[in-house]
């Protein structure tokens, strides 16, 4: 696959999930929390369901139910814990604690992904998911800084994120698309 064609694909399933998230951010940091939890809800559904259609249209051959459902429940239990993080405001959830959080949750996650695609060596696992917890420290920190912004503005700071995102993962062959 070539890698115009694997951002396609990352894009397609990535971004709508970004969006989503900086939607659940903003209406929590509004004080709407039904809205912010429906968001979230959907943002952690959106993604690995439009990753498994994404994977079945690119390449014929989706992925097993089992694993988006688990994807699905994994995103869920994330976005909801990421809302009511950065949608608060207290000293415990600052931009220095973004900067660890969201590189550690970038490297947690590439370590997932080599285990399950049957990586054994942990730290060549490791080894490409530096730049990708760099962006995702950086993202936090980006999605913090858009929940004062006027919704409309938000949501498409945060379409620009998920490209900007996409471009880093697809780059270091985070996700499976890109993997030689």
């Amino acid at each position: 696959m070539s890698f115009l064609n694997a951002i396609q694909w990352e894009f397609v399933h990535r971004v709508p999930a970004i969006i989503l998230l900086v939607a659940a951010v903003w209406c929590w940091a509004q004080g709407k929390r039904r809205c912010a939890i429906a968001c979230a809800l959907a943002g952690g559904v959106a993604g690995p369901l439009l990753a498994r259609v994404s994977a079945a249209v690119s390449d014929g051959a989706g992925e097993a139910l089992e694993v988006t459902l688990v994807d699905a429940l994994s995103m869920i239990l994330l976005h909801l814990l990421l809302v009511a993080y950065l949608g608060t405001e207290a000293n415990w959830s600052s931009m220095k604690v973004d900067l660890g959080l969201g590189g550690l949750a970038a490297v947690c996650l590439a370590v997932l992904e080599g285990i399950t695609t049957g990586q054994a060596n942990i730290a060549a696992a490791l080894w490409p998911s530096a730049p990708l917890g760099a962006s995702g420290a950086l993202a936090l920190i980006a999605i913090r800084g858009l929940k004062g912004q006027k919704l409309a503005l938000a949501l498409a700071s945060a379409a620009l994120l998920g490209a900007l995102i996409t471009m880093v993962a697809g780059a270091i062959g985070f996700g499976g698309w890109v993997r030689g």
